[in-house]
């Protein structure tokens, strides 16, 4: 499979596609709307000259493309605020950095926009992939690569793949049984009452179809999550957040629920008004919620391992509005 996230040079021949279907067939298992962000982003050039417009056809004939991937591709809310801030160039981050590597393990930040796992066997771009493709520039084995465990799409962060069965399998068990420990860095809206609590309300689905924060008399799931406030804004905090449960968007569902939902979530972040901001409240070019620390138990030597994931420099840009 072609290494995607690097920069390419290619000749091609078109008989007058559209520019993005154009450098997604040139590049194999880059998605069409990774194609679109990517020359929105200002990151193609055709016969030399920047492309900018993703539908723009492209005459008929032989044509020199670049595309330079090599330092991701900004999402379409990083793009936004870009322009919105005036900047001459796309701030992009990553897919991904290593952390920690063995032969054991292997820890990545997760670049948000970037999924942990594939949803699908079409999906690409997933954490798994990439790996495959850093492993096979290094010539160094990856026959297998085991998901340990997943955050979302948009989160940022920490993320432990196994690179054996056995590690695989220990690691497993160590998250679901929570001794391996995982904390959370988060900016919300408003700001928790209380400076440190925690929070044991029941997941399950709300009357809109969405995960909420139900009562008893409700089909849900028990979760705990706790959490302390590193700082106070104006309009919102800085909230440091660990998990006694895994439930699927657990830190947002909760945050949510005591009226301090995550900023840039447009699923639980602004009911009624998806995606726009409250009075006082900046809009955020993605989901402020970032995986910052994770521990556990080597698998092999038993050794304690702690990691942790630098904030991006986003929550500060958008903590400073608040």
């Amino acid at each position: 499979m072609t290494e995607i996230y690097c920069r390419h040079a290619l000749t091609v021949t078109t008989e007058g596609e559209p520019l993005y279907v154009l450098v997604a067939d040139a590049l194999p298992g880059l998605a069409r709307n990774k194609a679109r962000l990517a020359i929105s982003a200002g990151l193609v050039q055709v016969d030399g000259a920047l492309a900018s417009d993703p539908q723009k056809t492209v005459a008929a004939g032989s044509h020199d493309l670049v595309v330079d991937l090599a330092q991701g591709i900004p999402n379409r809310g990083a793009q936004r605020a870009h322009r919105r801030d005036g900047g001459s160039a796309a701030v992009v981050e990553r897919p991904f950095a290593v952390l920690f590597e063995d032969d054991q393990i292997i820890v990545v930040d997760k670049a948000s926009g970037i999924l942990s796992a594939p949803a699908d066997s079409d999906s690409h771009g997933h954490i798994p992939e990439l790996l495959r493709n850093y492993w096979r520039s290094k010539k160094s084995g990856h026959r297998f690569i085991g998901v340990v465990h997943r955050i979302d799409q948009p989160t940022s962060g920490c993320l432990v793949v196994a690179r054996t069965q056995e590690a695989q399998r220990i690691l497993q068990t160590q998250f679901a049984s929570h001794s391996a420990g995982r904390r959370y860095r988060c900016l919300v809206a408003g700001g928790p009452r209380q400076d440190q609590d925690t929070l044991n309300g029941k997941i399950g689905r709300g009357l809109d179809g969405r995960r909420s924060v139900v009562d008893e008399t409700r089909p849900g799931k028990d979760a705990i999550t706790h959490f302390t406030v590193r700082e106070r804004y104006a309009t919102g905090a800085d909230v440091e957040v660990w998990l006694e449960t895994g439930r699927t968007h657990q830190i947002r569902v909760h945050m949510a629920g005591i009226g301090c939902p995550v900023l840039g979530d447009p699923l639980y972040g602004m009911r009624g008004k998806r995606g726009k901001p409250a009075d006082g409240i900046p809009r955020a070019p993605r989901l402020m919620l970032h995986a910052w620390q994770v521990a556990f138990d080597h698998p092999r030597s038993g050794e304690r391992i702690e990691v942790e994931a630098p904030v991006p420099p986003v929550f500060a840009q958008v903590a400073k509005g608040l």
